[in-house]
């Protein structure tokens, strides 16, 4: 039983919105958690702002707030709840900086809340100094540090010649950054290091405190332990992780490999014994994921210690999905009291102190978002860029090394990347490999072909025997189809025995994958579905989840149903497929369940809530393929599919389902795009029409451009890819946007500004009913997920909304097909126009059903599976709605990846946070602060605007200027303010000196960005510059006029009259 038996109220602090490199959405754990401690008869509060999290939905027990994780909004919520204690595993990084931040404040010892899963020493290993220092103390191995602060800061040269006697080369600075995450580069010569401090010696702001030397140990290889422990000192390790690629590439841009193929078991136990002493000197309550460096020698390892992290990460979903572990359940189980041998696991049905026995091997791949095309590349480092992940599981090393590449990553790309790798020289192919990018375990593979060796590749990739063995042997076998005329059974067997793909077959033995699929037809080859336990095979788990395969007795029988539906799950999280569709998709499960179907899954997305075994009949933890989705449907003898709710990429497979006898849920086996397309072309005459031209001729756009004139919206695709969209104003650049995007299909419209407006429909193919209209603030030329969106309308009347409503009603009605659909439309003075309408769910559904209350994906889901809107007790309207103004705020996360397209922006929405009040000003504020966008009430200013809204600015720079900011600008705006009598500094523009501007908004001298432009030309490249390192800098930036008043009366709002007499 617990022993915190008074604990009746627990705050968990959620991890709020995903930010690539940095914060891990932990809504899976979130909801275990939940269900651990209500079944324990404890009231949840839960914080997080977030509004596509499952956690966050309404459940009995449970108070939700989606509000803003700063030290101001949760003083006020412990202050109204009185918490008993505060759970801060479960929130990522952003837990941990929320409880530092409350400790500090004092607020938690004068309320006597207490802090589970985490204690002052734990914390303290987030400092790299005390890390050491209680490290050093245990005598276990640590990277050696050498502080820089006592160094006097005259003489440069003679401190760095005293740095050259003290310090072991190579070596790695850390430097210390204020605002933005820490800067890591190594060097391996004294030289190297002196030219570097020279250099930063020059900032104004070069200060040795701001940097750190650190034992440079990139070319050790790292492994993760994950272990839990309870309040006697019981301790359950529940996943060993080693990454291929060594210490100097990001963890999470590593492919990791479950269980440690490099460690025998008296190594495996060594590590053991220094983790079990860490957790034990740190009296760890919970979980804490340790990270180390080994370096092989013979038989023997040298260790140290890299990281240590009190709380849950991406490496305990690992040891969840495929160890068939539950540890969010577990951990808070352990947190109120209980020691292990006291719980059962609730998926696998065994004591949790059991550990996770594997008789598999997985691989986690990591997915790098925009890399698709081929012309986006990423320099990988020890900062991790990679958006999302997903895990092949296999009998062998090589069949999950295989299932996670064609998770991840686009084939054709692939191969094309492999056959231009293969005809470079030795010496080019070694210089790529020295420089890896997002394609480099491709160029492994073509350098392995070439019959490069072990010794040509070991001081350049630090790769460990056993890949190299392993990765050989897929080289050796891919030879071998490729040399075989007539593809011989028993190559045919062992190619799928070790995961080669039906795609790899075929351009292997350079054929048509319809003619592989004869042949494995011919020899009756089929894969077989083993099911993941958790225990080898010992004990039969409470859960059914399965992976396929080949030349083993398969352990699945079809599921005895009618109504059964494969629903195809989330591939990787990436940008423009983020949590929101993750969202619906477990809703989609739930309610499918509730109308009596047998529900199957597809996905090998290991971040997914949807794929929550115990929420399914079935889960196929495969890659989304048209193999995997065919194999699986063929195996469970189902013909339903459900993708609406997957986003663009998997709703693309649709026609290849249909051509292959499946039918997609809720569809007649027809494309909804051909009706759509029809109604865009042929719209209501109250509609008007936005002049438009899809083309691959630059002769086209040019004679476009000639009869509607400028402004332009241009985009299109690239290799199957969409590329971003950008305004332009003349000729010029039109011809850098098409160098630069070297689009295969090109699309152009007339750029018209005004208030965009997003409806949401669902269809029962004869009736239609409007959950809610959506209105994007900022400039209509941003994309949908980029842009603020706002739930009610504030620019447009009830009479307003209720046309649209009607339009959009008549309009789906046209396209006679069940679903949800998305539409899109433009409101300029009386006009409207209808930009586009969408067959699938959009963004938007999991704010939109926080904003109204209702859960919109299980209705659409109910339409889907055949029932009709009326018998659900919804007509052909727009629903009635609160007061209540809702606001979505996108939280950008930095991409580092190399292009030469200017008009694209390094800062990209990646998730999304929601502020909601009475008033749309307050609501916004909150949205900002939810964001990490503090809104300061003092300090420095820069705008700059276009000609048109010049003397609107002068108005916000006034009522600025009366708050007490200070302003800057560039020059024609402030010689414009200055006539009004405004003081403002002049600052120069970007294009005339980089430096300036860009200087003082990563030093904070800036504290917001007021930056509205016609994007174009150089202005255009100014605002991306501008933006991208405001939001990097965590500096609020507005694009619009309305923006912008909108915050300034917030300001007004808090601020007290101080003017002299």
């Amino acid at each position: 039983m617990p022993l915190e038996n008074d604990l009746d109220k627990i705050l968990i602090i959620g991890s709020g919105p995903t930010l690539i490199g940095s914060v891990a959405e932990m809504d899976l754990f979130a909801n275990d958690a939940i269900t651990a401690l209500t079944e324990e008869g404890i009231q949840v509060v839960l914080v997080n702002p977030n509004p596509a999290t499952i956690s966050t939905d309404k459940h009995p027990d449970v108070t939700v707030y989606l509000e803003p994780m700063t030290l101001d909004f949760l003083k006020r919520i412990l202050r109204m709840e009185e918490p008993d204690a505060i759970m801060t595993a479960y929130g990522s990084t952003t837990g941990l900086k929320v409880a530092h931040k409350l400790i500090q404040d004092g607020i938690l010892q004068q309320m006597g809340i207490k802090l589970l899963t985490i204690n002052p020493r734990t914390l303290a290993m987030g400092n790299q100094q005390k890390r050491t220092d209680f490290l050093s103390k245990l005598h276990v191995g640590v990277n050696r540090s050498w502080q820089l602060a006592n160094i006097a800061q005259t003489n440069i040269t003679e401190n760095l010649t005293a740095l050259k006697e003290m310090v072991s080369f190579p070596v790695l600075v850390t430097k210390y950054n204020r605002f933005v995450r820490n800067e890591h580069l190594g060097f391996k010569t004294p030289d190297e290091l002196f030219a570097y401090f020279k250099t930063e010696s020059k900032n104004e702001t070069f200060s040795w405190a701001h940097y750190r030397l650190t034992e440079d140990l990139s070319t050790w290889e790292e492994v993760i332990f994950n272990l839990i422990r309870d309040r006697d000192g019981n301790i359950v390790f529940i996943n060993y992780a080693g990454a291929m690629e060594p210490v100097g590439i990001n963890s999470g841009d590593s492919a990791t490999v479950m269980p440690v193929l490099t460690l025998n078991n008296d190594q495996v136990q060594e590590l053991r014994f220094i983790s079990k002493e860490i957790a034990e000197k740190l009296n760890v309550l919970g979980i804490l994921s340790i990270h180390f460096a080994i370096r092989h020698h013979g038989t023997q390892i040298q260790t140290k210690v890299l990281t240590i992290k009190p709380r849950l990460t991406r490496s305990s979903v690992w040891a969840q999905k495929v160890g068939l572990y539950s540890v969010g359940y577990i951990v808070a189980k352990v947190a109120i009291g209980y020691s292990l041998n006291e719980i059962i696991d609730p998926r696998s049905g065994l004591n949790a102190t059991i550990e996770p026995t594997l008789d598999t091997v997985s691989v986690k791949m990591p997915y790098w978002s925009l890399a698709e095309s081929g012309y986006n590349h990423y320099c990988l480092s020890n900062r991790m860029q990679a958006s999302g992940e997903a895990i092949g599981i296999g009998r062998n090393f090589e069949t999950a090394f295989l299932k996670g590449l064609a998770s991840t990553t686009n084939f054709e790309l692939c191969w094309q990347v492999f056959i231009s790798e293969y005809k470079k020289s030795k010496d080019d192919l070694l210089n790529d490999l020295a420089h890896p990018d997002e394609m480099h375990l491709i160029t492994l593979l073509a350098a392995l072909a070439q019959g490069l060796t072990y010794s040509d590749l070991q001081n350049i990739i630090y790769l460990h025997p056993v890949y190299f063995q392993k990765l050989r042997h897929l080289i050796k076998i891919a030879h071998e189809i490729h040399e075989s005329e007539n593809l011989s059974k028993e190559i045919l067997i062992k190619a799928k025995k070790y995961g080669f793909p039906n795609e790899l077959i075929a351009k292997l033995q350079d054929t048509t994958v319809d003619q592989i699929v004869k042949r494995l037809k011919e020899i009756n080859l089929q894969p077989s579905y083993l099911q993941i336990d958790g225990s080898a095979g010992v004990y039969k788990p409470q859960v059914q989840s399965f992976y396929s395969a080949y030349n083993v007795q398969n352990e699945v029988q079809p599921l005895a149903s009618d109504k059964k539906v494969l629903i195809i799950g989330m591939p990787p999280l990436q940008v423009s497929v983020t949590s929101e569709f993750d969202y619906m998709i477990a809703h989609a499960i739930h309610t499918l369940h509730k109308n009596g179907y047998r529900t199957i899954l597809l996905s090998n997305n290991d971040e997914s809530v949807a794929a929550n075994y115990e929420n399914l009949d079935r889960a196929y933890f495969e890659p989304i393929t048209v193999e995997n989705i065919l194999a699986v449907a063929n195996k469970e003898k189902v013909k339903d599919v459900l993708l609406q709710f997957s986003g663009k990429k998997v709703s693309a497979l649709s026609q290849k389902l249909i051509d292959n006898g499946l039918h997609i849920m809720g569809r007649e086996d027809i494309n909804p795009r051909d009706k759509i397309n029809q109604v865009l072309n042929e719209p209501f005459r109250e509609l008007k029409h936005v002049p438009s031209l899809t083309t691959t001729d630059r002769a086209a756009v040019k004679k476009f451009v000639q009869t509607y004139g400028f402004p332009v919206l241009i985009g299109g695709f690239s290799k199957d890819t969409k590329q971003k969209s950008a305004v332009v104003y003349d000729i010029p650049a039109i011809e850098k946007y098409l160098t630069e995007n070297q689009l295969d299909q090109i699309s152009i419209s007339s750029f018209i500004e005004g208030n965009k407006y997003e409806v949401t429909a669902i269809s029962d193919g004869k009736n239609v009913t409007i959950p809610g209209i959506i209105e994007h603030l900022e400039q209509s030329g941003s994309h949908a997920s980029d842009s603020i969106s706002v739930f009610q309308p504030q620019n447009l009347d009830e009479v307003g909304q209720q046309k649209l409503a009607e339009y959009s009603i008549k309009l789906i009605k046209q396209i006679n097909v069940r679903g949800i659909f998305s539409l899109h439309f433009l409101k300029v003075e009386d006009s409207i126009y209808l930009l586009q309408i969408k067959p699938y769910a959009g963004h938007n559904v999991a704010f939109l059903s926080k904003s109204v209350g209702k859960d919109i994906t299980a209705i659409a889901t109910e339409v889907i599976a055949g029932k009709n809107l009326q018998e659900l007790g919804f007509k052909d309207e727009l629903w009635e709605n609160d007061n209540f103004i809702h606001v979505k705020m996108p939280v950008f996360s930095y991409i580092n990846y190399q292009s030469d397209n200017t008009f694209d922006s390094k800062m990209k929405s990646f998730g999304s946070v929601m502020g909601r009040d009475t008033e749309l000003a307050k609501a916004l504020y909150k949205g900002y602060e939810a964001s990490d966008l503090h809104i300061p009430s003092y300090g420095t200013i820069f705008i700059s605007v276009r000609d048109e809204d010049k003397e609107e600015a002068t108005k916000l720079a006034r009522r600025f200027d009366r708050l007490g900011f200070k302003l800057i600008a560039t020059e024609g705006t402030a010689n414009m303010f200055a006539e009004a009598g405004i003081t403002t500094g002049v600052v120069d523009k970007i294009h005339e000196s980089p430096r300036n501007l860009i200087e003082k908004i990563r030093q904070h001298k800036i504290v917001m960005v007021v930056n509205i432009t016609n994007l174009s030309d150089s202005a255009s490249a100014d605002a991306i510059v501008i933006r991208d390192q405001a939001l990097y800098t965590h500096i609020p930036v507005f694009s619009s006029i309305e923006t912008t008043e909108l915050i300034l009366d917030v300001l007004e709002a808090l601020a007290l009259t101080t003017q002299p007499i």
